[in-house]
């Protein structure tokens, strides 16, 4: 699914650990059939009620907005992660007392600290994300979801940035992302699915719609990304 935060986008994937905090909005772009996550959400008042001095707690974390919005965790992190919510949620879902919101505030400050032990594991070598190379990767998927029909080079977008095309792969790969090319692959993907599923024109009128210089080449993409033939995922989804 791709997701916006504060209106810069992020595309999540079964790796993505993401942090949405306080004041921020938050808006779904797009979400792939079948797709299955969790949204864990705190309200302030709840937090400031078993942590009251709010900004000081956040300060070192990861919830601080000094860090990303997104972390791409390891399926060893993401296991441990999970078992730590499930454990924390099962407990404070079996409590019935009036003690609930002390016990409460006892293990959400561990579960917040135990995350934040292993989301750190994922800064860069400063000790902190980088806003401005944020900046410029967001900058660069705005663009190609403007022009990716039009325009499928890596060095059409890294011109309109003042950058060159590896500088913006190294950028892709020190934030963990998948790379500027796949990115727009990811767009095309989306659309041509999207095209496919949800619209009467002719896999010939799909083709042309995509910039494909014929339906031949772009049966020919299709299939070695999705495994399926142009036809053949449209009868899937009729069916």
């Amino acid at each position: 699914m791709r997701i916006a935060i504060d209106y810069e986008v992020y595309d999540i994937t079964p790796d993505s650990f993401m942090i949405y905090r306080p004041g921020q909005a938050l808006r779904i772009v797009d979400i792939q059939p079948g797709t299955k996550g969790a949204f864990i959400l705190f309200t302030q008042w709840f937090i400031q009620s078993i942590q009251p001095a709010l900004d000081t707690f956040f300060m070192d974390t990861f919830l601080h907005k000094r860090f990303g919005s997104q972390a791409r965790i390891s399926k060893a992190d993401h296991r441990e992660l999970s078992a730590i919510f499930d454990k924390i949620f099962d407990v404070l879902s079996s409590i019935h007392t009036e003690r609930w919101a002390i016990s409460a505030g006892s293990l959400i400050t561990t579960l917040i600290n135990e995350t934040d032990l292993i989301i750190k594991r994922y800064d860069n070598a400063s000790g902190r994300l980088s806003t401005n190379e944020l900046a410029k990767i967001n900058k660069y998927k705005r663009l190609a979801e403007e022009y990716f029909i039009e325009q499928r080079q890596v060095g059409f977008y890294a011109g309109k940035l003042n950058m060159s095309s590896s500088y913006l792969y190294r950028l892709f790969k020190k934030h963990k992302q998948d790379t500027p090319a796949a990115y727009l692959n990811t767009l095309l993907l989306q659309r041509a699915k999207y095209l496919l599923s949800s619209s009467e024109n002719n896999i010939g009128e799909i083709a042309d719609n995509l910039s494909f210089s014929d339906i031949f080449s772009f049966s020919k993409y299709f299939k070695k990304h999705t495994g399926f033939t142009p036809s053949d995922f449209r009868a899937k989804c009729s069916n």
